[in-house]
């Protein structure tokens, strides 16, 4: 669920009343948000302009990086969230650090102000900067979680960036080919009905696919989205088969190793920042599990969990051997021994980060020239097939 814009004319506990607007996930929300602190909404009106912006990753690491150059300058929080407030160029934004610096001023603190943001925030940020506020280093945490969230978002980038050419080149020569079947083929099928020779098999069989696509076009162009609203659906609300497909994903060649480097990565990343900051190590596996987008890898943080609190060892909680290769077992198991598990931490978060983008490197090098030798492959096909008809005629006329 997106937050939304809401205008509210409100009045607390002594009789005083102004206007505000508020962000929310919903109505039902946002008074029981207003009960919690006093305020009586007197009317609650949507905002007419749609909330279209995206609260993407990168947005809120920007914003807790220019929050830690603030308080390392010396300037103290609320002063901090004004300045930002007054001066971020989206209005959501504006909105939404208003909202911050005026729960702040109430008596709350940033990390349960935060917290009232699950849409926008991740329990990362509002853990670990509730410990950051009891040690008294709020700006230095700050400015470690804002360059882990801006390092996983720019792998998460790269990760993207390696399959949109070669996805890109493969849509092209779909397309083309496309072209060709509904196009020149049927131009083609009228003269070799003139012909009266028998077909190749490939030629009769892309005459019956072009047929086929000309007469029931309409129908798989209805049925396309729905296809793609039905999956999207279940995957939403299917678990099973969202644990399915990013099953499947995993154990694709190559691309299955590079999204476990990335997952290991954002996971060792997080661990170190949450041990830093002095959480617990089975309160920062909770977290980092409900910050992972793999459902594979939630399980098993989950088990490890319940695994540590039954006496055992990281090393030895963590045991699928597929999503948690043996040296990095190795590792984890020499940390504790020596008492360093969040630098341990820290040091396989670089690991996995470096190799992720050795492997986006890769996966992207190979990836073009073989969508490259997909298209002309496809390309040749169906040339072939228009072309050896009239191939097999002028022999049979020799």
């Amino acid at each position: 669920m997106k937050p939304r814009l809401y205008h509210c004319q409100l009045i607390d506990q002594d009789g005083k009343g102004w206007m505000e607007t508020r962000l929310s996930l919903s109505r039902r929300h946002l008074r029981r948000d207003l009960a919690a602190r006093g305020i009586l909404p007197l009317a609650i009106v949507t905002a007419r302009r749609p909330l279209r912006y995206r609260w993407h990753g990168g947005a809120c690491s920007d914003f807790i990086a220019q929050l830690a150059d603030l308080l390392e300058a010396g300037v103290p929080l609320l002063s901090a969230l004004d300045l930002m407030a007054n001066g971020h160029p989206h209005t959501e934004w504006r909105v939404l650090i208003h909202q911050l610096s005026r729960e702040v001023a109430d008596g709350l603190t940033l990390s349960q102000a935060l917290r009232g943001q699950p849409a926008i925030f991740p329990a990362l940020y509002s853990r670990t900067l509730a410990a950051a506020e009891q040690s008294g280093a709020l700006a230095d945490v700050c400015r470690q979680l804002a360059r882990q969230q801006q390092q996983a978002h720019a792998l998460h980038q790269r990760l993207l960036r390696a399959l949109r050419y070669p996805l890109f080149l493969l849509s092209v020569a779909l397309l083309i080919a496309l072209g060709m079947l509904l196009t020149l083929l049927p131009q083609f099928a009228q003269l070799y009905a003139s012909l009266d020779a028998p077909l190749p098999w490939l030629t009769q069989q892309l005459l019956t696919l072009a047929d086929a696509l000309r007469h029931g076009w309409h129908r798989m162009a209805a049925g396309i989205p729905l296809a793609g609203l039905a999956l999207v659906t279940l995957r939403r609300r299917g678990p099973r088969l969202q644990g399915a497909l990013q099953h499947l994903t995993l154990h694709l060649p190559g691309y299955g190793i590079l999204l476990r480097d990335v997952t290991l990565a954002q996971l060792f990343q997080m661990l170190s920042l949450m041990l830093q900051a002095g959480i617990t190590l089975p309160a920062a596996l909770n977290c980092c599990r409900r910050s992972l987008p793999l459902a594979a890898y939630r399980r098993a943080l989950h088990t490890g969990v319940l695994r540590l609190r039954q006496g055992e060892l990281l090393s030895a909680a963590l045991r699928d051997p597929h999503l948690f290769p043996p040296q990095c077992r190795q590792l984890i198991r020499q940390g504790e021994a020596a008492g360093r598990l969040a630098a341990v931490s820290h040091h396989l978060g670089e690991f996995y980060r470096h190799s992720a983008q050795r492997r986006s490197e890769t996966l992207a090098s190979l990836a073009e020239p073989a969508m490259l030798v997909i298209s002309a492959t496809l390309i040749a096909l169906l040339v072939l097939a228009m072309y050896l008809p009239i191939l097999r005629l002028g022999n049979v006329m020799q």
